[in-house]
This record gives C-alpha cells, sequence and structure tokens, in this order.
C-alpha cells in the first residue's frame, strides 16, 4: 500500500469518528451490547471500541433507571395496600364497637333481631365493596404493568434496529475506505445512513410512547370503577338503615295505658 493510499484510509477513519460520535442517541435500552466489528478493522476498529463503549455505558444507565422504577413502584403499591388494610381493619373495629353498644340499648327480641340483621346487611355491603376495589386495583396494576412491558419491549427493538444501521453504516464505509471510494463520497454516504438510521429510531421511539393515553384511560377506567363500589356501598348501607329504623320502631315495647282510680267515697 503506497503512502499516499495509507493517508487516506487515516483519515477516512478519522472522518467516521467525527460523523457518528454526534449521532448515538442519549437513551439506549437494548440487552445486546455488542456491535460486530468488520473483518478488515484497520480503518474503524478504533471507533467501533468506542462505539461499543458508548452503548454498553448508556444501556447499562437504562437498566438501573428500570430497575429504580420497577422499585419505586412495587414500594408505592405495598404502602397503598397497608394503608387499605388498616382503614379496613379500623372500619371493622369502628362497627364492632357501635353495634355493641347498640345491643345493650334493644329492649324486645324484635329489636334485638333488627340490629343483628342491619349488622348482617352491612357486612354484605362492606364486603361487595372490598371486592369491587380490589378487582378495580387488579385490573389497573395489570393493565399498567402489560403497558410498561409492551413499552419496553418496543424501546428495545428501535434499539437494536438502530444498532444494526450503524454497524451497516461502519461496515459500508470500512468498504469503501478500503477500496480508495473519495471521502467526500463517503462521508456523504455514511452522512445520510446515520441520519436516516436515527429517524427511523426516533419515529419508533415515538410510537412506543403512545402507552401515555393508554395509561390514562386505564386510570379512568380504575377512578370510575372505584366511585361505582363507593355508590353501591352507599346505597345498599342507606337501604339496610332505612330498614332497621322501621323494624327497630315496629319491635319497641308495648306501652301500657295508666289506669286512672276514682274515688267513690261520700261525704258523711
Amino acid at each position: 500500500m503506497n503512502n499516499k493510499k495509507s493517508f487516506q484510509l487515516g483519515l477516512c477513519s478519522m472522518v467516521i469518528a467525527t460523523l457518528v460520535a454526534p449521532s448515538l442517541v442519549a437513551a439506549a435500552t437494548s440487552t445486546d451490547t455488542t456491535t460486530t466489528p468488520p473483518a478488515n478493522t484497520k480503518c474503524v476498529s478504533a471507533f467501533v471500541t468506542k462505539v461499543n463503549q458508548n452503548l454498553a455505558d448508556k444501556e447499562a444507565k437504562v437498566a438501573s433507571n428500570r430497575a429504580t422504577n420497577d422499585g419505586k413502584v412495587a414500594t408505592n403499591r405495598a404502602d397503598r395496600d397497608a394503608k387499605l388494610a388498616t382503614n379496613r381493619a379500623n372500619w371493622d373495629a369502628n362497627m364492632a364497637t357501635r353495634f355493641a353498644k347498640d345491643a345493650g340499648k334493644a329492649k324486645t327480641d324484635a329489636q334485638t333481631q333488627a340490629l343483628a340483621t342491619l349488622k348482617s346487611s352491612l357486612e354484605t355491603a362492606v364486603s361487595a365493596r372490598e371486592t369491587a376495589v380490589d378487582a378495580a386495583n387488579l385490573a389497573f396494576r395489570t393493565g399498567a404493568d402489560q403497558l410498561k412491558g409492551t413499552n419496553r419491549s418496543a424501546v428495545d427493538a428501535a434499539i437494536a434496529t438502530y444498532k444494526t444501521a450503524i454497524d451497516a453504516a461502519v461496515a459500508n464505509a470500512q468498504s469503501a475506505c478500503n477500496s480508495g471510494t473519495p471521502i467526500k463520497t463517503v462521508k456523504a454516504t455514511f452522512n445520510q445512513a446515520l441520519k436516516d438510521a436515527k429517524a427511523t429510531f426516533t419515529a419508533s421511539i415515538k410510537a412506543a410512547n403512545i402507552n401515555g393515553d393508554a395509561l390514562k384511560a386505564l386510570e379512568a377506567t380504575h377512578k370510575a370503577a372505584i366511585a361505582q363500589a363507593e355508590k353501591d356501598f352507599k346505597t345498599a348501607s342507606d337501604s339496610a338503615k332505612a330498614a332497621f329504623k322501621a323494624a327497630w320502631k315496629a319491635g319497641a315495647p308495648v306501652k301500657t295505658p295508666k289506669t286512672h282510680v276514682t274515688s267513690t267515697s261520700t261525704i258523711q
């Protein structure tokens, strides 16, 4: 190889390094951190090593961010579950105390039965509300997890495609350098390949992030389900209380009218 050709290959390598370095995407998420260099690596081997390291660093950062996010979600869910369990336990304890107190006010068997019926009706209403709330929470969490999984898969696929495009661009540039293609032509072709790869990547990431609207829909459905559970509980509890009041009144002790004695004595 003559000095002119060697100089051209070396200069071509610098051109490729200058072109690709600014094009790296800030967030990469693929689990494959290896970019295979061309068979003849004299022209761009050092650059390919740098690309591999940049991608590996960014992928590690994304993996760390995902792990942090998953940890926060798990903690938030555990906290909400604990708070919900505490609120339910407190409600049950308060109702038990109230019924124990009211039991002493019953004067007849009918009133005792009315109180027992109220207690049973309220317990049924509470159980129905808890079942509905638990189902709504599970549906929301399942849907959110599915959206997250779909999003991550789409992002990973976009990154894999982007990396493949970069590999191809580097390989083509290497081949062009080795064949003596004018550096201007190599530069133009390589720059366009990177531009196309980045445009495809950006469009793919944008499409992957449509989950924002889907998540809002899940939140709206969850909110509506909770509201319906509360509404159904209020309807059932109001009905039970109304029935109790009527039964309590009907079962009250019958008042015995007072007898007035008229004196029949006469004055002698």
